[in-house]
């Protein structure tokens, strides 16, 4: 940012000195304007002067010109700066086709520059503009058109992912149409490989054609031409959109394409899903452990440790406790099933998250519940951890089993306890012949 004084203010200063001189002329200073006026006795005369308001502009620049220079894509005109004083904003800076702006007085301090509309193919100059997920640069041909394909497979397995549906939208013009992936797993927008005139941007199979026929505009002004390719000059956007093929997956977004100039079908190669995993813990919250008092008021609390989430992502957890007999919800004694549902953002991609069920357990002497957990985000059910089988996600209504010497009334095993007692007596019977027989030895009368 500039600023600048103005270049002449000679002739004001002297007219607000000469005004000062005089007894009858209340001199007008304008507002910043500050004039000082210096008597030397017997050299001559200083006349000063300080204008407080200033002059702002800016000048814009790309950062990398190889690819934005001659290209329509990009342009450093219609960018918007507020200017701004103690939060407030004073002034608009708008800047011209070679990146330069308009100028505007303001008075003299500090100010903070925030960029508030960007130009055509630039983010915003601003701390929270984010980065892209991934970035390409592409090429089109001498028509300005390209072609855009990669193949699609799962993190954990490498298997292919067919039918997997993927939304390309301009950043420009906001048009937007869907892809889908064959049995391969692969894309391609080129009419060689799948007609753009076949079921034309139908997007519900990966034989339907794709075609981009707006300008930067918005106007409609290309019809569907097999002989071209799919994407005209243009910033695009791709995001995986959901299916069962890529249930329980980290679903790409946000990937920017630029697409500019020359002749190629781009190979953006493959693109991975992360799989989200879920494990839970479940446990009393009385006991410390996987056995609860059969009482009016319980709570189970299971402890969800998640991998695999977008940190910052606000996701939903939901959880129903399940009736390990009948493999069905449990319910409680009004007939309902017995869930929980909390809201939380992922602080990383991984980390742990705290599910509490308080109920009325008084019915379930000797029941056994198991905790199912599942996680959506945007609606969508994006990990799910529900086995029957689960120790981990298991608590039983009933005592603890013993651990101590057995009491009146404990359901012991009786055979066992019956050969004790036979061997303890054989035992002390034992014992007192041997203390009889060596009595008789000391002693013949008795």
């Amino acid at each position: 940012m500039i600023f600048s004084n103005t270049t002449n203010n000679w002739a004001k200063m002297k007219e607000i000195v000469n005004d000062c001189k005089s007894d009858a002329i209340v001199p007008e200073v304008p507002a910043g304007f500050k004039v000082f006026y210096i008597k030397n006795s017997g050299y001559q005369n200083i006349i000063g002067g300080i204008l407080e308001n200033g002059y702002a502009k800016i000048k814009k620049t790309s950062a990398n010109t190889d690819i934005t220079n001659g290209n329509d894509c990009y342009s450093l005109g219609g960018a918007q700066f507020g200017l701004y004083k103690d939060g407030s904003k004073v002034a608009t800076i708008t800047t011209k086709a070679d990146g330069t702006s308009n100028t505007v007085e303001v008075s003299a301090g500090t100010y903070t520059l925030k960029e508030d509309v960007c130009h055509k193919g630039y983010a915003k100059a601003a701390v929270d503009s984010g980065e892209p997920t991934r970035q390409w640069v592409l090429k089109t041909d001498e028509d300005g058109f390209c072609d855009l394909d990669f193949v699609k497979v799962k993190d954990s397995s490498m298997a292919r992912l067919a039918g997997v549906p993927f939304k390309i939208t301009s950043k420009t013009t906001g048009e937007s149409h869907i892809i889908v992936t064959d049995v391969n797993g692969y894309v391609n927008t080129s009419s060689s490989w799948n007609l753009h005139t076949n079921n034309t941007n139908r997007g519900q199979s990966d034989e339907d054609g794709i075609w981009f026929e707006m300008d930067r505009e918005g106007n409609k002004t290309t019809k569907v031409d097999n002989a071209l390719g799919a994407l005209p000059y243009d910033l695009y956007v791709l995001d995986e959109m959901p299916c069962e093929a890529n249930k329980g997956c980290r679903l790409l977004e946000g990937i920017e394409i630029a697409i500019t100039r020359d002749s190629v079908t781009v190979k953006l190669g493959t693109l991975t899903d992360d799989a989200i995993k879920i494990e839970t813990t479940a446990k009393d919250s009385e006991t410390g452990g996987h056995f609860a008092k059969a009482d009016e008021k319980v709570t189970i609390v299971d402890t969800v440790k998640y991998t695999g989430l977008y940190k910052n992502k606000e996701y939903v957890m939901k959880g129903t406790l399940m009736d390990k007999e009948t493999g069905k919800p449990l319910l409680d004694k009004e007939g309902k099933e017995i869930t929980a549902e909390q809201k939380f953002t992922a602080k990383s991609d991984n980390g742990t998250v705290e599910m509490s069920f308080t109920f009325d357990a008084s019915l379930m002497q000797g029941k056994t519940t198991v905790v199912f957990e599942s996680v959506f985000y945007n609606d969508l059910e994006v990990a799910v951890h529900a086995d029957i089988e689960d120790e981990d996600q298991t608590v039983t209504f009933g005592q603890p089993p013993a651990e101590h010497s057995p009491k009146t009334g404990d359901n012991l095993p009786m055979i066992p306890i019956v050969a004790l007692l036979i061997a303890s007596a054989a035992g002390i019977t034992a014992a007192l012949i041997r203390r009889k027989h060596k009595a008789g030895s000391d002693d013949s009368d008795e």
